[in-house]
């Protein structure tokens, strides 16, 4: 059941990462990334990293979401934006569904710690870790907990969608700058 529920988890935040903006075909699709042996998507502010749905004999094939064809064109470097994941603070936050906003506007998600736990709130508060924009953690509000890694910088925060210690697949996001 847990396996089926990670995949499930992994396979939407991939579609969600995904640009839909025509402007930005470079963005639109997946691709099995060579360098980092992961199944990749972005739309630049946010980024899907799967391991588990890595496939060798696709690797750095870009496929469209459109026609579910390969695609030839440049895939931006990703491996860029990943933060080394051992240099991060750790914590686990449960992610609400009242979390999941739409729109156009951006809604301000505010990260708290309170002794040892974590946890997400939208109303702003003098020590908050950090901010995101909550229509970027769609695929994450189902009300589950999720391992995380962060840094008080402006360093991406990175949520785990595996079941375990490793950060084999993973659902990155870029906080705001307040």
């Amino acid at each position: 059941m847990k396996v089926n529920n990670c995949l499930k988890r992994i396979k939407k935040a991939i579609e969600f990462s995904m640009s839909k903006d025509e402007t930005r075909p470079f963005l639109n699709g997946w691709i099995h990334y060579e360098k980092l042996k992961a199944l990749v998507s972005c739309n630049g502010f946010v980024l899907t990293c799967s391991q588990s749905l890595y496939d060798d004999n696709l690797k750095n094939i870009i496929i469209s979401p459109k026609e579910y064809q390969s695609v030839q064109r440049e895939y931006p470097r990703v491996e860029a934006v990943i933060p080394d994941l051992s240099k991060l603070e750790s914590g686990v936050v449960q992610i609400k569904k009242v979390f999941k906003v739409k729109g156009k506007e951006v809604v301000k998600l505010y990260l708290y710690k309170d002794d040892d736990n974590f946890h997400f709130s939208f109303e702003e508060k003098e020590n908050a870790i950090l901010v995101i924009d909550a229509r970027n953690i769609a695929p994450l509000t189902d009300d589950c907990s999720y391992e995380f890694k962060y840094s008080k910088k402006l360093n991406p925060i990175v949520f785990n969608l595996s079941y375990g210690e490793t950060f084999n697949d993973y659902f990155l996001l870029l906080p705001l700058k307040v």
